[in-house]
């Protein structure tokens, strides 16, 4: 699990939604960190790494 870490993070907020893909690890402030960020919106296709998944399934609450 750690190295697909690496790869990046999804963070959905479903009350507004909206997300962001966290991605690049390099040093940070405090240690390693994630240094590109890219926000979508549900519906959009999101990107990680090798990886899609279509947001348009991420349901609203």
């Amino acid at each position: 699990m750690r190295r697909d870490l690496r790869k990046g993070i999804i963070i959905v907020d479903p009350r507004l939604g909206t997300g962001v893909v966290l991605s690049e690890i390099g040093p940070g402030e405090d240690g390693p960190a994630y240094q590109h960020r890219e926000p979508f919106a549900f519906g959009e296709t999101v990107r990680i790494g090798a990886w899609t998944t279509d947001a348009a399934q991420f349901p609203l609450y």
